[in-house]
């Protein structure tokens, strides 16, 4: 009877440790390992994280396989595919964790690795640390800040007047503009007037006359940079010395170029 409790003793350790492996910090050295890159951050709704290609070998030319080895010779191999502030974190599976250690792996055979920014690492660290689980003694209550009761002093009409200034008004001058009927040979008798602001000084300048830039203000001219030509005052005493004004030289010229369109300033402006 003895020697069958022994028996059965045995056998039951056996079936005791049958499937369970000892914790260990390193294993027998491999010329490579085989690794599963996953995605860096987990999707769906089983929450898992995606394979990136398929399995690889990556080459491992150190005497003893450590959690740290693993780290090294993935991120060097991963290193053209991957930023430059991205590091290796180790996983247990497809749903994770991430490992710290050799004896957080549950299958040595293929090593599933992702990579993540290290800003993310360093504080998914930090918060770590400073929520322990544990604590030996109470934190004092951080003292209270009363509130400032500093009103600040309230202006007058008078001040906050002074504060708002007014935008001046540009000097603008409007222009009537006459259109020619080519195909009828014939001027409109009634002109449109359109606000132009006109530049300060020419841009270009010829026998009779001086060329401004100008843009308008009123709609339907506003799309596009006008030209306005203003006569020099010589040229004008030789038109009036003809007997003729400066409007009817004006559509003179334009008659002659066959222009559809020509602007001519009023004295006034605004």
């Amino acid at each position: 009877m003895a020697e069958w409790r022994q028996f059965a003793n045995k056998q039951r350790q056996k079936r005791a440790t049958k499937g369970k492996r000892p914790a260990r910090e390193s294993v027998e050295a491999k010329d490579e390992i085989i690794v599963q890159r996953m995605s860096s951050e987990v999707t769906g709704k089983q929450q898992k994280y995606t394979r990136i290609g398929p399995r690889e070998f990556v080459p491992f030319e150190i005497d003893n396989i450590t959690f740290d080895r693993i780290v090294e010779s993935c991120q060097k191999y991963f290193a053209a595919q991957i930023d430059k502030d991205m590091i290796c974190d180790v996983l247990a599976g497809e749903r994770g964790p991430s490992c710290k250690k050799m004896s957080q792996i549950p299958d040595h055979k293929v090593f599933y690795v992702r990579f993540i920014k290290m800003s993310h690492a360093q504080t998914k660290k930090t918060r770590c640390d400073d929520n322990p689980r544990k604590k030996a003694v109470s934190e004092p209550s951080p003292e209270k800040v009363c509130a400032s009761k500093f009103y600040p002093k309230s202006l007058s009409i008078q001040d906050m007047l002074k504060l708002g200034k007014v935008i001046s008004k540009k000097s603008s001058t409007v222009i009537s503009i006459y259109k020619f009927d080519f195909e009828h040979m014939q001027w409109s008798n009634v002109p449109m007037e359109a606000e132009f602001l006109v530049a300060e000084s020419p841009f270009a300048s010829g026998g009779f006359r001086r060329a401004f830039k100008a843009t308008s203000i009123t709609e339907g001219f506003k799309e596009v940079t006008w030209v306005v030509k203003k006569y020099l005052k010589s040229a004008s005493e030789i038109i009036k010395a003809t007997q003729e004004t400066e409007e009817s030289h004006t559509k003179k010229s334009v008659q002659m170029l066959l222009g559809p369109q020509f602007c001519i300033p009023t004295e006034g402006t605004n």
